[in-house]
This record gives structure tokens, C-alpha cells and sequence, in this order.
């Protein structure tokens, strides 16, 4: 039944892609870039309305939008079998990113899991935004870019399906439509399905330069994986010993970031803003060179101008840097006297900016002071560094210098790259971390984009140079690290992905795995809404919350590092904080009056709780205003909630 269910939503969902699609056929040859401009438009649109007011659930719009779509698809019904085919790569895609989530789902504790569930969970009630903050009870979630977030929650809501679900069946849809998006453009513009599914397969891989030279650079404490080290080569702890001869002097030390690319974070397994903003770029990218071969420029003009807002909302670090490809897309038609429809550019970005401004008006606000700032030389990366782990990509542009065809196009594509680079080298943007971490956010999110931006353009532009050692060299310069990726990718999935909770979506078993944790699960998502209390013994990647998240039930403090790093004052966070731990370690004065003033409803005493002295103390304190609810029988080691009276 499980299968059943989730094979519905997946169908349901392709359904309402394929309608989608449909809306822009006749205008778009590449269906797949006529479905992402719809869906884009479709959901800043939503993201808008919900800013004025909040819908709730969403269980209506699954049998209304699937009336809407068959409707839609059956005035077509001539053309939907070949939409089909072109749009065949969607399922390669999500097949792909499900196989990975499917074998290991747990949302837990490790890396960024814990945090994107509960940033849909806060979308997931469907409330006026911004939608409260769940580990910040009762302020509001004003302090993060979290537009895919918020799409991720549409499933929830439309579904009836936890937030973890929503976690792992969002991830291989965003998979999907990049398949989708790469393979369609890649075969259209070269007309070598070949080469399609070779780009496609290679961009879902996500490989750096590092990789085929992984076993030349271990050394005896080499620890780390292959696919993880090579992708956080500039920052890789276990490599620094092997390569710091190579640029030994000058003052300069190892930067610690990875390259977040679309294998990165499907092998980490975190559903992080760079996702949908690399999904975006892609969008970008094609409408950009269907805009350089097709007549009808408007709407390929409407979609690139509608990328820059929207690449803002899914990833606001990346912003600075389409905003240097567009202006100089405009400064290359100024100078090929390329006629611009400035109409549909303003009026594309107007409305994008229109439809963004409410989220924009607190985000703007509330998030951490972010300036930019020239990068001090013991920060910027060694030549070698950077050589390695992007000699793909440089050698693909490099290939563009023997393009004839569109050739002042092809100059303006290795200028952005030369150019993004530099800026990345130069600048960075300043956000309170420090020592080797000061250009880690700045340097995970920009080195991705800039490395997929540059790839596909040069893919796509250099495919076409008639010359068979270019054609030689550019699938070498794509095939030999996405091949030494896959190598590696069979000890990693042994290694980390043979789980007892495969299958489980929705990413609660390595907690419900537990009987008395699952039944304090299910207690708290039936029961009415009010504040949780929960013990969060650390300032970050630790269980506690986790129950409330995926119960939808607003936390008295979530993870205070995070937080703290969010935009929000440590003076609040250190006294929630210390104030919670003073709770569970029976310290609390007048436990109950401190709970009663906090408004808190429910008080969680998790399986993780030991201190029964700490129990003793609070048992008689708290029982005049809350009653206890017991879970396991146990009363020498207790476990249940305290639920308000």
C-alpha cells in the first residue's frame, strides 16, 4: 500500500507537470523549459497570496488541479504522447535521487537533515506568512531563504503528508526536472540524444576535478570518503597533509568548504537551498540559449529575467552572481546589436520582484548583517587548489575560444566565467564565521554555481564546433570524472546507505523505531496546538526538537547555534537556553510558574532523559497545573509528557 500511495502522488504530480507543459508548447520547443517556467511562475504566485493570506490545507487542490490538468491534456491529447518522450528524462532523474533517499531516509541528526525538515514544518500548517518559527515559539520565521522549502511544504499540505515525507519525495521531483531540463535542451540544441544523456548523467553526478586523482593524494590518515573528500578538496581535513607542499609559505591557510553541487547534496543527503537554486540556474542557462538560436525571443527572455528573483528567494548567497551574467547578457546584445524586448525584461523582473516583495520586506530585515568584503590573501585558494578541482570546466570554456559560429557569444560565456571566478576569488560575503570557515558559505554556494553555469554553457556551445579532437576532448573533459564519481559511489552506498529503515519516507524510524518515542509522536501530532518544551542538550545537531518538528507543534527552543547564525540575538537564544537546561537538571525555582509564564503546554521527558533525581524534583512541582501522560509503565525510568491541565 505504501508503494500505491506514493506511485499516486508521483503520477499526480507528472500529471499536473505534463498540463503545465502544455500551457507553453506551442511556444517553447523544449517542453521541459515551458514546464519550469509555469511551475516557477505558478508558485512565486502562491508564495505571494499566502504572504496576504494563508491558504491551510491543501487536500482540495489534489482532485481540483487533476480535473484542470486531464482537462488540459485532453484538448492536446495529438501531442501528449510525444511530450512524454521528450520529457521521458524526468523519470531517470527522479529515479535517481529516490534511490538514494529510499535506501536511507532517516531525517536525523546528521549534517543539515533536522534543519530542512523544519523548515517545512513551518510552511506545512499553510499559515499567513512568515509562518511561525517552530523552534522559536512564538516568534515568526522571518530570517531564512527558504522559497524550495516552502514548495516542498505544498506537498504536505496537498498530500496530507508529514514533513518528512515531503523532505524525501521532494528531493528526486527537484532531480527530476534538472534530468528533464538538461537532457531536452542538450538534445534539441546538439541533436545527439547521445550527448544528452552523457551531460545529463554527468550534471545529476555532479563530479569535480578531483576525483580521478583521489588515490594519488591519500595519504596513511587519509579517513575521509572519495566522493566527500573531492568534493571538499579545498577544505578536506584528511587531504591538507598531501597538498599543503605544493603551496607551502605566503601565510595562506586551507580554506573548509565543499563544492555544493547536485551529487554533493544528494550523497550528504541535505535538501539545502543550493538544490533549487542550481535547478533554477539550469532553467536559466537553457532559456538563455534557445533566447541565442530561436526567433521568438520573448519568452526565453521572460524566463531568464524571471530567474533572478527567483534565484534570490531559493538561494540569496548565489544572487550577486546572476546578476553579473545577466548584465553582461545585456551588454553582449548591446554589442552584437541583439535587439532586447526591454518590455518583457523590466516587466519580468518587475513582476518577480513585485511577487517577492512581501517575503523580501521582513527577510531584508531580519536576516544577519551580510557585507561584502575584499577576501584577505591567507583566504583566497592556490592555484593548484583551484586548478584540480576545476580543470573540467576551465578546459571546457577554454574550448569555446575555437567556436566560430556565434562566436561573440561564445566569448561572452568564457568572459563570465574568467569574471565569476575572479569575483569569487576577491570578494566574499561577510556573515559571522571565522578563522578557515570566514568564506565557507560564500565558497560552497558561488564555487557550484559558477561551476555548473560555466559547464553547461560551454557543453552546450563547444558540442557544436566542428572539429573532432574538441569533440575528443570535451567528452573526456566530462566523462572522466563523472566515471571515477560512479566508481566510487558502489563502497559509499555499502558503506553508508544498507539501512533497516529503508523505505520508511517519512524519515522518522531511526526515532519510531522505538515504540514508547513513536506512540510520543503520534500523542503530540494529534493533540491540540500549544508549546512544546524539549530537552536540547547541545547548541546543535542533537535530537532534541526533532519531535516537535515532526509533529508540526512549535518548540520553546530549537538548535540555538543555528539559530544564532539564522539572525536571531544570543541574548534571547543564551537565556531560552539556559533557562530549558536549568528545567531538566530540576533547577528551575518554580518549575511550573516558569512553564505557565512561557505559555507551555506540553513537556517532553524522552527515552535520552536520565536524571530521575531531576524527575523526582519536578514530578510534585508541576502536578497542581500539568498531568502527567506515561508512555512506557516504568516509573524507576520514566518516560512521557506533562500536558497542561
Amino acid at each position: 500500500m505504501k508503494m500505491l500511495h506514493l506511485a499516486l502522488m508521483v503520477g499526480w504530480l507528472y500529471v499536473i507537470g505534463l498540463a503545465a507543459g502544455a500551457l507553453l508548447a506551442k511556444r517553447v520547443p523544449v517542453f521541459s523549459l515551458g514546464k519550469a517556467v509555469v511551475i516557477g511562475s505558478g508558485l512565486l504566485g502562491l508564495f505571494f497570496i499566502e504572504h496576504v493570506h494563508g491558504l491551510g490545507d491543501l487536500r482540495i487542490a489534489y482532485p481540483l488541479l487533476f480535473v484542470l490538468a486531464c482537462v488540459i491534456l485532453i484538448k492536446n491529447r495529438g501531442e501528449v504522447w510525444g511530450w512524454m518522450k521528450k520529457d521521458h528524462a524526468f523519470f531517470i532523474g527522479f529515479a535517481w535521487a529516490f534511490f538514494w533517499r529510499n535506501a536511507s531516509p532517516d531525517i536525523n541528526t546528521g549534517t543539515e537533515h533536522i534543519t530542512c525538515m523544519f523548515f517545512i514544518a513551518n510552511y506545512a500548517r499553510g499559515s499567513t506568512l512568515p509562518p511561525p518559527n517552530l523552534w522559536l515559539a512564538p516568534f515568526v520565521f522571518d530570517c531564512y531563504y527558504a522559497f524550495q522549502h516552502y514548495a516542498a511544504a505544498l506537498l504536505s499540505r496537498i498530500f496530507s503528508i508529514g514533513p518528512g515525507f515531503a523532505y524525501n519525495l521532494a528531493f528526486p521531483l527537484v532531480f527530476g526536472y534538472a534530468a528533464s531540463l538538461v537532457w531536452e535542451t542538450t538534445a534539441y540544441h546538439t541533436r545527439s540524444k547521445t550527448f544528452a544523456y552523457v551531460l545529463m548523467a554527468a550534471v545529476l553526478l555532479g563530479a569535480s576535478g578531483v576525483i580521478p586523482f583521489i588515490e594519488w593524494l591519500r595519504t596513511p590518515e587519509f579517513k575521509d570518503w572519495p566522493v566527500i573528500a573531492s568534493m571538499r578538496f579545498i577544505g578536506s581535513a584528511e587531504l591538507r597533509t598531501t597538498i599543503a607542499p605544493f603551496f607551502a609559505g605566503g601565510g595562506r591557510e586551507i580554506m573548509s568548504y565543499p563544492l555544493e553541487s547536485f551529487g554533493y547534496t544528494l550523497i550528504i543527503g541535505d535538501y539545502h537551498p543550493p538544490v533549487s537554486a542550481l535547478l533554477v540556474l539550469i532553467m536559466y542557462a537553457a532559456s538563455m540559449l534557445l533566447w541565442l538560436r530561436e526567433r521568438n525571443k520573448q519568452i526565453y527572455v521572460y524566463a531568464m529575467s524571471l530567474s533572478v528573483p527567483l534565484s534570490l528567494l531559493c538561494n540569496a548567497w548565489i544572487f550577486p552572481l546572476i546578476v553579473i551574467t545577466y548584465t553582461g547578457w545585456l551588454l553582449y546584445c548591446w554589442r552584437a546589436k541583439e535587439p532586447i524586448p526591454w518590455g518583457v525584461a523590466i516587466g519580468s523582473l518587475g513582476l518577480g520582484f513585485l511577487l517577492a516583495y512581501p517575503f523580501l520586506s521582513y527577510f531584508a530585515l531580519n536576516s544577519l548583517g551580510t557585507p561584502i568584503k575584499w577576501v584577505p590573501w591567507s583566504q583566497k585558494s592556490p592555484f593548484l587548489l583551484i586548478l584540480l578541482q576545476n580543470w573540467p570546466v576551465i578546459i571546457m570554456v577554454a574550448l569555446l575560444a575555437f567556436k566560430k559560429e556565434n562566436r561573440l557569444f561564445a566569448w561572452y560565456v568564457m568572459a563570465a566565467y574568467v569574471l565569476l571566478m575572479i569575483v569569487s576569488e576577491s570578494l566574499y560575503v561577510k556573515d559571522g564565521m571565522g578563522g578557515e570557515n570566514i568564506r565557507i558559505n560564500t565558497g560552497m554556494k558561488w564555487l557550484a554555481w559558477i561551476y555548473l553555469f560555466g559547464y553547461l554553457m560551454a557543453a552546450w556551445l563547444a558540442y557544436g564546433i566542428k572539429n573532432k579532437a574538441v569533440r575528443i576532448v570535451l567528452y573526456a573533459a566530462i566523462l572522466v570524472p563523472s566515471l571515477a564519481h560512479a566508481y566510487y559511489l558502489v563502497p559509499h552506498y555499502k558503506a553508508f546507505y544498507v539501512s533497516d529503515n529503508k523505505g520508511k519516507l517519512d524519515g522518522t524510524a531511526w526515532l519510531t523505531n522505538d515504540k514508547v518515542v513513536a506512540d510520543m509522536l503520534q500523542y503530540l501530532k494529534d493533540a491540540p496546538d500549544g508549546t512544546v518544551l524539549e530537552h536540547v542538550a547541545a547548541d546543535n545537531f542533537t535530537p532534541g526538537a526533532a519531535l516537535s518538528s515532526f509533529a508540526l507543534k512549535p518548540v520553546y527552543i530549537g538548535w540555538p547555534m543555528h539559530l544564532f547564525t539564522w539572525g536571531k540575538g544570543w541574548g534571547l537564544l543564551k537565556q531560552r537556553k539556559d533557562a530549558m537546561l536549568a528545567f531538566y537538571k530540576g533547577e528551575q525555582p518554580d518549575p511550573a510558574d516558569w512553564l505557565l509564564r512561557n505559555r507551555i503546554r506540553y513537556v517532553v521527558w524522552s527515552p535520552r532523559e536520565t536524571n530521575y533525581d531531576a524527575f523526582k524534583k519536578l514530578k510534585p512541582a508541576l502536578e497542581r497545573d500539568y498531568y502527567w501522560k506515561d508512555f512506557n509503565g516504568n516509573p524507576d525510568a520514566p518516560v512521557g509528557i506533562w500536558v497542561r491541565r
